[in-house]
């Protein structure tokens, strides 16, 4: 069969970051040499198999956003009876402008997502008003649809490389932890919206760079998590070292969905096949069930640009403002956007995520019985991966929006 699509590869070691000096080579404080974790997240870097029908969809810099610069962020503005009176850059014509100061440094972090009084003249208004703004990262300005979203993504993608953000740590017993972290610019599923943060843990044996084995592999999707042991019989890898992840595709409810259900849920899964409940809610004929088809583009490990990402308090964000992302609390795109499940009697997920220090799984391994503060373990029998498997075994297919 004829090999897969390959992507380019960009050099994969980032460029070190401003920390908050500490002593010694770990200067973000987490118990780990820093030449160390860029050599450990190389040696482990993930390969992924995208869902077939996603448009070739795949892991993009948070850059794709503008998000390294305050310029780039947007308010939501409503006036004082809460009636909406827009969405602007929050460097647009505002007089006097929005957020000043923090437009001259370039230093947004610690900015909420939450309203802000403001009392001037909005963009093109006649007269000056009090009003109330709420910041957020902006996915292709004004689109809020998966057509247009499809639209922008293949119109500038290839001006951003594949990118992983790994983010390290270590448990109690020694063993290290590092998560890959994956910024799709949007999410095209039963529910949609902008801006979609997914992530696996690696755990390894400890962080010798020559010595550490993997242990076992958290497998995150759709606030469900499922932990897999044995490499071959229930996750694979490729070139020794390197997990594979197989990304979410399409939901299946059991009955008819009104149209627009999407390709594209970008949920990681060690496997492909059909993913019985991996949501809680369900309604027709049963729960929600997911096709992760494994045939669309192959993204090898060493075609993504590496960024490994610190814990938030350990950066100085006056020196570095470019990350300024990681500490502001912020929903990476519009609050609220229709989906294929607004029919549904009950809240199918059409809001943003915040950025990973604000995700449940952060700094965390497995998941939880019954807490709704973090992901829960997946119940249902999960598929195996195909034995004969490899990289070079299938026809990849990517169909074009």
């Amino acid at each position: 069969m004829p090999k897969p699509n390959y992507a380019a590869a960009p050099a994969i070691l980032p460029a070190s970051f401003a920390l908050v000096p500490q002593e010694g080579n770990d200067r973000d404080g987490n118990g780990i040499d820093d030449k160390a974790e860029k050599r450990l997240a190389v040696k482990f870097c993930p390969s992924l198999v995208l869902h077939s029908k996603d448009f070739g969809v795949s892991p993009k810099p948070i850059e794709f956003l503008g998000a390294q610069s305050a310029a780039s962020i947007w308010v939501r503005v409503k006036n004082e009876r809460g009636e909406r009176s827009g969405e602007f850059p929050i460097a647009d014509c505002f007089d006097p402008p929005l957020f000043p100061a923090l437009q001259t440094s370039g230093n947004y972090s610690g900015l909420k997502n939450q309203n802000y009084l403001y009392f001037g003249r909005l963009p093109k208004a006649a007269k000056a008003g009090q009003y109330w703004v709420s910041p957020y990262h902006e996915y292709a300005g004004a689109a809020n649809t998966p057509a247009e979203w499809y639209r922008h993504y293949r119109q500038h993608a290839a001006n951003f490389p594949n990118t992983v953000y790994p983010h390290l740590f270590k448990l109690e017993d020694g063993k290290t932890v590092i998560q890959f972290w994956y910024f799709y610019p949007f999410n095209d599923f039963i529910n949609n919206h902008e801006g979609d943060w997914e992530h696996i843990n690696v755990v390894l044996s400890s962080d010798d760079t020559l010595s550490a084995e993997i242990v076992w592999i958290d497998y995150y999707f759709h606030y469900k998590v499922i932990r897999r042991w044995t490499a071959g019989s229930h996750y694979l890898v490729t070139d020794q070292t390197h997990p594979v992840i197989f990304v979410g595709g399409y939901g299946n409810s059991g009955c008819e969905l009104a149209l627009g259900n999407g390709p594209g849920s970008h949920g990681s899964y060690p496997a492909p096949g059909n993913w019985a409940k991996v949501e809680d809610y369900h309604f027709c004929a049963g729960y929600i069930a997911e096709e992760v088809d494994g045939a669309g583009l192959y993204l090898p490990h060493f075609s993504f640009d590496l960024q490994i990402l610190p814990n938030p308090e350990a950066v100085d964000y006056d020196l570095r403002p470019e990350l300024s992302w990681l500490n502001a609390e912020l929903l990476w795109g519009h609050k609220r956007v229709k989906s294929a499940g607004d029919w549904l009697p009950l809240n199918v997920g059409n809001s943003p995520p915040q950025s990973p220090p604000y995700n449940p799984g952060w700094n965390r391994v497995g998941g939880d019985r019954h807490s709704k503060k973090a992901y829960l373990w997946y119940s249902a029998k999960p598929p195996l991966p195909p034995a004969d498997w490899t990289p070079f075994n299938y026809i990849a297919v990517v169909t074009n929006p």
